[in-house]
């Protein structure tokens, strides 16, 4: 269990290196903050006022998002969320992952980062890259403006070989 600032430091710093798109660690870096221990609320029904210790390490203020870590809720095996700023709740389950590179990449924060590709896939393989290094707005754009079927056309973020 993450019990300081330090600890929970030193988790987002071994996670930040395994980044390996330039782009994207220069910008996350950019949107760290001093990780900030915070009570949120579970939010389900079936636990009214249940609370779990986060740690809040990423800000985007724009957006009114972050990124939290807690080890409870949908840790261990998804302990990155996507979180209000202005709510103290852990928020829905799909907005949970495994590492903090996966939780940035739904985040709003990656959607303004040319990054995004629009790609045509086949078998579920990309056979053809139609637009390329864009921003998520402008890849979905794309597809919408070409009525290209969301089912073959896939917005996807660019890879890097694993660090």
């Amino acid at each position: 269990m993450i019990n300081s600032a330090y600890e929970m430091i030193a988790l987002v710093d071994s996670q930040v290196k395994t980044i390996a798109d330039p782009i994207v660690r220069s910008f996350l870096q950019s949107l760290l903050v001093r990780p900030i221990k915070q009570q949120r609320e579970w939010g389900y029904e079936t636990a009214p006022n249940e609370t779990f210790l986060c740690w809040l390490v990423l800000e985007h203020t724009m957006s009114d998002t972050g990124i939290a870590y807690s080890e409870l809720g949908y840790g261990p095996s998804q302990p990155w969320g996507l979180v209000f700023l202005s709510k103290l709740i852990i928020g829905d389950d799909s907005g949970w992952f495994s590492t903090l590179e996966r939780a940035f990449y739904d985040s709003y924060a990656a959607g303004d980062l040319k990054i995004w590709n629009l790609v045509k896939k086949v078998n579920g393989e990309i056979a053809e890259v139609i637009e390329e290094g864009v921003t998520l707005d402008a890849a979905y754009g794309k597809r919408d403006k070409l009525k290209l079927d969301p089912s073959t056309y896939a917005v996807e973020h660019r890879t890097f070989p694993a660090k």
